[in-house]
Formats: structure tokens, sequence, C-alpha cells
């Protein structure tokens, strides 16, 4: 946690983030406090903590950032909560691929990982997806 973080003391949701309610209306906490000193976000956008401290409502620390954009930099590999396969088994799949693809076709990648579709395997060996587990 950055040491100038500024820590909302209301209560916290399951995400981490507070919410206040203004007119009714249920809203994040932190970006209320960025659009009085910034002006209205467009819904396009979220909020990303610069100090990864979700808590925080230091309005320096908060970058507007677009929300697929957002999402692409906590969600990748492990850390998306649907990942079915570890960094480890997904270099397996693509070192297999890549230096005994005359052995492995998707249905024995499947047989062994199970659980996995094509599809998955696909998207893994054709860089679509786990673009960050590079094999030399």
């Amino acid at each position: 946690m950055d040491k100038n973080c500024i820590l909302s003391q209301k209560g916290i949701d399951s995400s981490g983030h507070t919410n206040i309610v203004i007119n009714g209306k249920s809203q994040a906490y932190h970006r209320f406090l960025w659009e009085q000193e910034n002006g209205r976000l467009d819904r396009a956008y979220i909020l990303h903590h610069e100090c990864r401290n979700t808590n925080c409502i230091e309005v320096s620390h908060l970058t507007p950032m677009l929300r697929a954009l957002h999402s692409s930099m906590h969600n990748v590999g492990e850390g998306n909560p649907n990942a079915k396969l570890s960094a480890d088994q997904v270099y397996k799949i693509k070192y297999l691929w890549k230096y005994d693809r005359e052995n492995w076709t998707y249905r024995k990648l499947m047989a062994l990982f199970p659980g996995v579709s094509k599809g998955c395997i696909n998207f893994i060996v054709n860089g679509k997806t786990w673009q960050h587990i590079v094999v030399d």
C-alpha cells in the first residue's frame, strides 16, 4: 500500500470498494470524489487505483481507464477468476504444440487437461489468450 493512500472509513464491499448513496442511487465513493474534483466521467471508463488499494479514495491515485483495458490488466492468466489452467499448464501446452506438434492433437491435449475445451487450447496455441506465457 502507498503510504499516501487515504483509506475510506466507511463500509467496504466484497470488491474492496466503498459505496455511498447519493440522491437515492448507490455509487462508488472513490468515483464520486474523483468526479467532484474533475467533472463527470463517462460510463465507458472506470477509475484504476494506481496504488493498487481499492479502498483508497485519494483522487491523485485514480486514473480513468476504459473498462476493457482495465479488465485486461487485472484478469490476466491465473488472475482471471475463470481460468481453468495454471501458467505451468499453459506453458506445457505451448511447449508441446511448438516442439512436438506431430504427437499432440487437440484431442490429446484435452485428455491431458480434463475440462479444457478445444477452443481454449486453440486460443492458447494461436496466441489469443495467455500471451504473457512465452515458449522459446
